[in-house]
């Protein structure tokens, strides 16, 4: 897509035949430029090195009438705002924003920039985040993406002082979040940030790709000068529930942290150093931490008569077909015949022995019709009787889970809530003046951040996974294994001789073997570590010099980032496991642990030793036994970042409200990613004559030491190459006095990305502000964006795996989807029956993955219309309201296999729909493979109205220096709809658990002199768990609006500060039924309960802020609301005037 002439052409007509109409005005305001233009240069003063929030407004303002009233050239110190490129006099964008200053984000005591971020309505489910089970394990855990408008983490630009970040994001499927170029927030000393900038929509043209919902700058501050130190403790109120949590702090999730920060000029002032430093520790929680998650609700069929197909059970969901201290069978396949016995037996619930389907009934040779009773091994080893607790949905209804009993609690005894954390970094921040007008400037950067993940799913040795005697299949063991008493040997014996279904009976063979259905979580618990090291250098030169008619700014930087993450755990070595527990195979039919002469693993385990490993119950393997059978794993991820920006701008000629500004310039970037699994994921290909991972090339068949899929390394790399350029025009100004056009403006930017993958593709902008007098304006802005796609969408090479997916044709599943009618008509096409029972969902099967490099750009069209209230008659009140639409097409997505399957069976034509192409069918209709990959499938459309206010009013009857503040943001979102295939139905996204209709956040502060109070809420709206179901579907599908209200305070002693807060005073719980379908983070502050933090800090040396001289008379437009903005005292005495400062962006 080329940038059409026309419409400059019609941008710049506008202009002109303004600037014709208002000549004489025009005239007289570029004399009265000329004449203050030696005022202005005295009384600009560098904004961006104010810290205060306050003074920093009124700075802002300051400059903003001094422009006003000059209506020449911007000031001396105007600024770089986020959207724009062109030095401003204040933060007034076209596009919706909002800003969260520094003091906000000490007052809430927020760990980190993602924190403040995701308590704003705005933003959805995190993309990555400390909080939830859903952790990448030793391929990412921990870190901090955001989601702004809930389009996608990997959507959203962030940018520190107006620069890309190294993304921390892990090249590989099995990371924590969606494949892109993410940058964790928990990198960012939170003491160095000055204030974070937001808009929506607008971004893409300015910095380039990722920039489709919106765009965050992180500024920092910068001419620093002193000290600053302080330590932070916080605490949940609660402990562990269960009272034993294997986190850091038993539950109590303990945070605590040390800051510092320090800066000096020297040379006179000429250049400045700026260090921060941070230490900081979490601890993390389980789900069995709290009782609202320990109490295991979950979703299953309903009994017979129920008005729903989904009910809600307790104490679940319980697997009963595999237990942490095992299910012995004596049938070969617990799903093998499935298709010849009722749903009763393959649920295990037993009612006569002869339908015992394999397991161990406490009974030897007795008839049919006497009631079974199946055993199971307890954690000692003993055999005990196994409880099925109550099977849902009625005795002849098929399903693995079970509401209580004995069996696997897989979900909520292996999920965490929270993970441990630990994080330091140091960062410096230089510059020095050449010369006036000449500045150069540096950044460094180092971090590291170190999560645990502290449980997860366990390996598995059961049916519900792979046919028995394969990895992750039942063991096979020796009636006469070694760790059996007498007394189980006889036992299991005479049930092999008197159970029909035996192997011995069923399929008459000699039987003196059984099978073993367990979780290894004593052996493997998913606990893994995760260590990003962050490293990033910026070096560059900027300045100004006067041309056409004004000062022009230019800079060329170097920016250069590298994250190298190593992930850790321990994993199962088959082959030295099956050795150690003497697993019956065709070469040792015997049964024998640790038979002498069977070879270890070529992957090294901690141990060459073979120690016998007693695998009934739990935790009664020796030392010796795990040393021998555990494989240490080092997975490693790296990424590089590489761009080369060089800009040149200012006032091509005045116009009659103020200048026609412009920007011009390149862009080189370059990103490449290395991630290496461990060696014990990819071993050489054994037989190269099979194709096992489905990619055409039978020689190239990696294969994993462990149970796990074999998983390839990924090596790619992109690079863009960029040009861009940028107009502003100020039309008419305050100075004009023209009625009902109090001010006017235009902006209009376009960006060519030639990217060495995707292609070249143009994104562009345009926008306007227009005030019809003082205390109201409108602003609206049309943008087109792209985002290319990313290293790991277009490299990942092919790899298998086994994996589960729900099948849509299933029973309860075909009344179910976007739309209905379209996927029970396809799923009977198919010559699937209604009644139909699919395993999908329960038992893993063979699938595949891979990147696709031939991925297009994402484009979107999306636009912004709104206004800003300033009403002279409520002084201090600013009011902003904004309408977004975002139209997303050819998104890229990576389809699950049960997206696959959806996106098949809900759109029309299934005979010329390429999904339906993805995936293959045994004649049972169960489905037995499925490719899965990323595609320009889907379309995004977000629709919602953003407000944001900002209330600030003196109140001497509260105390003679006190003033109130009251500020805050609220969103509705109208839209936000997938559309998966192109003809299929859109699902509906808008109300649904983390996105609900309504939501706000608002705080109001209260200060008087060194005492400062604050106390803030948080709404979010009622919300279906389930979109697109019928409304008898769901039981309990509603879930009621939450509430949670946060407090605090401080005192500054002059060199001392003290601080305190509470989250959710008031112990708000989770609505009910949360977590049961998900819902954990999105409550999480219920969840975690009344949390409290304390806090001191000292500052010690120079000025760290500076006074403002006095203000002009004529004001200027104010900037947006600030949310959540803290109050703070008055600024100190000014010192002497600074020195003129070359404008920097942020």
């Amino acid at each position: 897509m080329r940038l059409q002439p026309i419409s400059r052409l019609a941008f710049t007509t506008s202009v002109v035949a303004i600037s014709a109409a208002w000549a004489s005005s025009a005239s007289a305001a570029q004399t009265n430029a000329q004449q203050q233009q030696a005022q202005r240069q005295n009384t600009a003063v560098d904004c961006s090195t104010v810290t205060d929030p306050a003074a920093h407004a009124t700075c802002l303002e300051t400059q903003g009438q001094n422009a006003a009233a000059s209506a020449g050239a911007p000031a001396a110190g105007s600024i770089v705002v986020t959207g724009s490129r062109v030095p401003k006099p204040n933060f007034d964008t076209v596009q919706p924003s909002t800003v969260l200053n520094s003091q906000a984000i000490e007052q809430r005591g927020f760990v980190n920039a993602a924190d403040a971020l995701n308590e704003l309505p705005q933003f959805g489910i995190p993309g990555s985040s400390p909080v939830g089970a859903a952790q990448g394990g030793s391929f990412g855990s921990g870190q901090s993406f955001v989601n702004f408008l809930g389009l996608g983490s990997q959507r959203t630009l962030v940018l520190i002082n107006g620069r890309r970040f190294i993304s921390s994001n892990t090249a590989s499927i099995f990371g924590p979040t969606n494949a892109g170029e993410q940058v964790d927030l928990g990198q960012v000393n939170s003491k160095l940030i000055d204030r974070i900038e937001t808009i929506a929509i607008g971004g893409a043209p300015i910095y380039g790709s990722d920039a489709i919902a919106g765009t965050i700058n992180v500024i920092l501050k910068h001419d620093y000068q002193g000290l600053d130190i302080d330590g932070q403790y916080g605490f949940a109120e609660k402990g562990s529930f269960s009272g034993n949590s294997i986190g850091y702090g038993n539950g109590h999730a303990p945070n605590w942290r040390v800051r510092a920060l320090a800066g000096t000029n020297f040379s006179d002032g000429r250049g400045n150093v700026t260090v921060s430093a941070e230490y900081n520790k979490g601890g993390g929680l389980v789900y069995n931490d709290r009782r609202v998650t320990a109490q295991s609700l979950f979703y299953e069929s309903c009994n017979p008569g129920s008005q729903f197909n989904q009910c809600l059970y307790p104490n679940g969901p319980r697997v009963n077909a595999t237990t942490l201290a095992g299910v012995p069978l004596v049938g070969g396949d617990l799903f093998g015949l499935a298709f010849g016995l009722s749903p009763q037996q393959m649920n295990l619930i037993i009612g006569d022995p002869s339908l015992s389907f394999g397991v161990l009934p406490n009974f030897a040779g007795q008839g049919s019709g006497t009631p079974a009773a199946p055993l199971m091994f307890d954690a000692n080893g003993n055999l005990i009787t196994q409880d099925f607790g109550v099977n849902p949905g009625g005795p002849d209804n098929f399903t693995v889970f079970a509401s209580g009993g004995n069996g696997l609690a897989y979900i909520y005894d292996t999920s965490q809530e929270l993970t441990d954390t630990l994080r330091y970094n140091v960062n410096l921040l230089t510059h020095y003046d050449l010369t006036d007008n000449i500045r150069l400037f540096g950044e460094f950067w180092y971090g590291r951040s170190k999560s645990t993940n502290l449980t997860s799913q366990p390996e598995y040795n059961s049916d519900i996974f792979a046919y028995a005697g394969q990895p992750a299949g039942s063991l096979i063991l020796s009636v006469n294994n070694p760790f059996l008493t007498a007394s189980e040997r006889a036992l299991i014996q005479a049930n092999i001789n008197n159970n029909f279904l035996s192997d011995q009976n069923f399929l008459g063979v000699p039987q003196d073997y059984f099978y073993l259905s367990r979780a290894n979580y004593d052996l493997y618990s998913g606990r893994a570590s995760y260590a990003d090291d962050i490293f990033r250098l910026v070096g560059g030169v900027n300045g100004k010099f006067n041309a056409f008619a004004g000062k022009w700014n230019w800079e060329a930087v170097l920016n250069w980032g590298r994250s190298y993450a190593v992930g850790r755990q321990t994993d199962i070595n088959v082959q030295n496991f099956n050795n150690a527990v003497g697993m019956v195979t065709a070469d040792t039919p015997g049964g024998v642990p640790c038979l002498a002469g069977l070879p270890n693993s070529v992957y090294p385990t901690f141990s060459s030793s073979c120690a016998p490993l007693n695998v009934f119950g739990v935790g009664r393997a020796s030392q010796a036994a795990l040393d021998y059978i555990l494989s240490p794993v080092r997975n490693i991820s790296e990424n590089r970042q590489f761009v080369f920006t060089a800009d040149v701008g200012g006032p091509l000629f005045t116009l009659p409200g103020g200048d026609l500004s412009m920007v011009v310039g390149v862009e080189h970037r370059g990103e490449s990613t290395h991630n290496a699994p461990s060696a014990m994921y990819r071993g050489p290909d054994q037989d190269p004559t099979v194709d096992s991972d489905g990619d055409g090339d039978p020689t190239n068949d990696l294969v994993s030491y462990s149970q796990g899929s074999p998983i390839p390394i990924i090596d790619g790399h992109f690079h863009t190459n960029e040009l861009f350029g940028e107009l502003d025009a100020d039309i008419v100004s305050p100075s004009n006095n023209i009625p009902f056009i109090y001010k006017l403006d235009m902006q209009a930017a376009a960006r060519y990305v030639k990217h060495s993958v995707a292609g070249g593709d143009v994104t562009w902008t345009i926008g306007s502000r227009y005030a019809p007098v003082r205390d109201f304006s409108f602003r609206g802005n049309f943008t087109h964006a792209i985002r290319s796609p990313s290293i790991q969408e277009a490299f990942i090479p092919t790899s298998s795996f086994f994996g589960f997916a729900t099948d849509p044709c299933d029973r309860r599943q075909r009344n179910n989807g976007p739309n209905p009618a379209t996927r029970q008509a396809n799923c009977t096409a198919a010559g699937i029956p209604a009644n139909f029972n699919s395993q999908s969902s329960s038992r893993s099967f063979t699938q595949n993955t891979s990147g696709n490099p031939n991925l297009e750009n994402e484009k979107s069209d999306a636009w912004s219309v709104g206004g800003v209230l300033t009403p002279r008659f409520v002084p201090g009140l600013n009011v902003s309201v904004d309408y977004i639409s975002v139209k997303l097409n050819n998104a890229i997505s990576f389809f699950s296999g049960t997206q696959v399957l959806n996106a098949c069976y809900d759109a029309p034509n299934p005979a010329s729909n390429p999904f339906c192409s993805l995936f293959t069918r045994a004649p049972s209709h169960q489905v037995n493979f499925i490719h899965t990959s990323f595609y320009n499938a889907t379309q995004l459309r977000y629709r919602g109205i953003v407000t944001a206010w900002d209330w600030k009013v003196r109140t001497p009857f509260l105390g003679a220096r006190s003033t109130l503040d009251w500020s805050g943001s609220y969103q509705h979102l109208k839209t936000l709809t997938t559309v998966a295939a192109p003809g299929a139905a859109p699902s509906h996204t808008a109300g649904s658990l983390g996105y609900p209709i309504d939501s706000f956040s608002t705080t109001l502060n209260y200060l008087n002199g060194p005492l400062s109070l604050f106390t803030n809420v948080n709404y979010t709206g009622p919300v279906n768990q389930f979109n697109d179901v019928a409304d008898n579907f769901y039981e309990h599908n509603r879930i009621k609006s939450f509430t949670y209200v946060n407090g605090g305070g401080s005192y500054d002693f002059g060199m001392f500060r003290i601080f305190a807060d509470v989250d959710n005073i008031f112990d708000a719980k989770p609505p009910f039924p949360v977590p049961a379908g998900g819902g954990a983070i999105t409550y999480f502050p219920g969840v975690l309960g009344r949390y409290y933090r304390i806090g001191a800090g000292i500052h010690l040396g120079g000025a760290g802020r500076r006074a403002l001289p006095p203000p002009v008379a004529l004001p200027a437009p104010p900037p947006p609301p600030v949310v959540e903005q803290a109050p703070t005292p008055p600024p100190p005495p000014p010192p002497p005037p600074p020195p003129a400062a070359v404008p920097e962006r942020g």
